[in-house]
């Protein structure tokens, strides 16, 4: 699991999100046999929060392939008070604007 968050920037190759950087594959030498990986399925963003599954096709030095599932768990941007409440403790009816960010449901 690749954990990230809204707006993170993932490694890329070119202008593509590589691959072969998001394998869970730990062994060396199997790493080091590794000639592409390249995603099947569309690549994975941090434009949204949420929680998504890719598949990531690998193809080795000797030609053969295998599939790779890689999930990546984007978290939201942490809120941030917008309103100035400087002196006004105790005061009711005062309106307060939270931005909570691009890429969080219900956001402007």
């Amino acid at each position: 699991t690749v954990n990230t968050t809204v707006g993170d920037t993932l490694t890329k190759t070119g202008n593509k999100v590589d691959a072969k950087e998001y394998l869970g594959i730990t062994d060396k030498k199997v790493k080091d046999n590794i000639k592409s990986a390249e995603w099947v399925n569309g690549e994975p963003s941090t434009d949204v929060a949420g929680k998504r599954t890719y598949t990531a096709k690998v193809t080795f030095n000797d030609g053969s392939t295998a599939e790779e599932k890689v999930t990546f768990t984007v978290r939201p941007k942490k809120p941030t008070i917008e309103t100035d409440l400087t002196g006004v403790a105790g005061v009711k009816g005062k309106e307060v604007v939270v931005n909570a960010g691009p890429g969080t449901a219900g956001s402007t």
